[in-house]
């Protein structure tokens, strides 16, 4: 695949499972909330997305903030792609399992408030900036955050 990333996501994102990965997509990646979408809306009844993948493409801009109210989401993965701006807030993501943001450009700190079910959370690559998170989820089994200007310990 190539080109900008379907304005009609929405439909393909009803699906279970998403991948669009390895592809030559470009532009930034839809902002569903803005054009009035209720895919994420907070039923559950309405949003079954449960992995979704757009990693290796040539996307860029901020990551959308109707991902992080994408309540049955469990797995996210932004990778490899020209990804800026800031984390979006994650906490109402009770779901999620695994987050790889890895080789991006996204800047700002670690989000705060990360949910208790996250076991995998990768962000090596990026340009994050602040301290880690003094409090990680206790389900965490896979921490990357190489290469980035963290501090402490």
């Amino acid at each position: 695949l190539s080109g900008r990333v379907p304005l009609d996501l929405e439909y393909i994102m009803s699906r279970i499972e998403v991948s669009i990965s390895n592809n030559f997509l470009t532009g930034e990646l839809p902002s569903f909330s803005e054009r009035g979408s209720d895919i994420f809306s907070h039923d559950q009844t309405d949003v079954r997305i449960d992995r979704i993948d757009l990693s290796s493409n040539r996307l860029r801009g901020w990551i959308p903030s109707g991902f992080g109210e994408m309540i049955t989401l469990r797995h996210l993965k932004l990778s490899h792609n020209m990804l800026s701006g800031t984390i979006v807030d994650l906490g109402n993501l009770t779901s999620l399992e695994s987050l790889n943001l890895e080789n991006n450009k996204l800047v700002g700190s670690i989000p705060r408030t990360l949910p208790s079910s996250l076991k995998s959370l990768d962000l090596q690559n990026n340009k994050l900036v602040g301290s880690i998170p003094r409090t990680l989820p206790s389900s965490l089994k896979i921490l990357d955050l190489r290469n980035n200007k963290l501090v402490g310990s």
